[in-house]
């Protein structure tokens, strides 16, 4: 196992460059025109947004799942099938039927055992899996935000992805008119503070702090950040005793989840949990 894992790891190394799916220019920023002066008067009028500026865009929603939730493929040809994000776009996807609006835009994640890349597919091409080291990953988001004018853009992260949700949220450019409209994070598991190593060395006996906590690698000043651009921040975290779970967030609206799951399953099972899935579909389809 540990030999496959450092097989995918060395060929993460070598990231072939992402094409198709994301590609494209940013929105440029909406600019306001002047309007020359008027016989026997002075000065500029402004003149206000056009009605493609005024217009509303398209609900994007990014569903980032956490460690290890890829399926077992071996190269980039075919769906991400099967995951925590799958089922949740699902019940996304029923939502909006009952509310009459289309079908999502939307980017699905996972991550592999050797957690240096993130796999991903979108609504433009399903069955096509493309992958990207963390670290360029909000590039990738940015494109695909910056194809839609006055976009209102979700993001779901369950455990690695409740990290990478955070540092999207935070690091993310939206241009003018386009709204980080909800941010939900499920259980959020540092990929900095808690590495694969981290945790097993927990689930053996030797307790990695980071591991048992809220990601704290963005600091004060990012959390403030994050919670400014969000106009809607719901933390979902469980905190039984076990090796792996999160905690509560300064500027998120926290909710601590009693789980009936055994302490050892509970980091799973609530992003399973169907009470708490239905929150997250209700907070981004408000």
């Amino acid at each position: 196992m540990w030999s496959m894992r450092l097989n995918l790891f060395v060929c993460f190394l070598f990231v072939v460059p992402v094409t198709g799916t994301l590609g494209g220019c940013g929105t440029p920023q909406p600019t306001t025109k002047a309007v020359g002066a008027r016989a026997g008067g002075g000065g500029s009028k402004a003149v206000g947004p056009t009605a493609e500026q005024a217009k509303p865009g398209k609900d994007i929603y990014f569903l980032l799942d956490g460690y290890s939730t890829c399926p077992n493929f071996s190269d980039t040809e075919g769906a991400i099938a099967n995951t925590n994000m799958t089922k949740i776009l699902a019940d996304l996807v029923a939502e909006l039927k009952v509310k009459k609006k289309p079908d999502p835009t939307y980017l699905l994640s996972c991550f592999t055992p050797a957690a240096g890349s993130i796999y991903f597919t979108t609504s433009e091409f399903p069955n096509f899996t493309q992958y990207v080291a963390i670290n360029d990953f909000t590039a990738k988001v940015g494109q695909m935000v910056g194809k839609e004018a006055n976009a209102s853009v979700h993001i779901v992260g369950y455990s690695y992805g409740g990290w990478t949700a955070m540092k999207v949220a935070k690091e993310i450019e939206l241009a003018a008119g386009t709204n980080l409209t909800s941010l939900v994070t499920i259980d959020p598991i540092s990929a900095t503070n808690c590495t694969p190593s981290d945790f097993l060395g927990s689930a053996t006996g030797q307790l990695a702090p980071g591991c048992n906590e809220a990601p704290t690698d963005f600091g004060a000043d990012g959390l403030a950040a994050i919670k400014a651009k969000a106009k809607l921040w719901g933390n979902y975290y469980q905190d039984e005793l076990n090796p792996l779970h999160s905690g509560s967030i300064d500027g998120a609206e926290n909710s601590d989840i009693s789980l009936s799951e055994a302490a050892l399953t509970a980091h799973l099972a609530i992003v399973t949990d169907t009470d708490v899935r239905k929150k997250i579909v209700s907070a981004i389809t408000r």
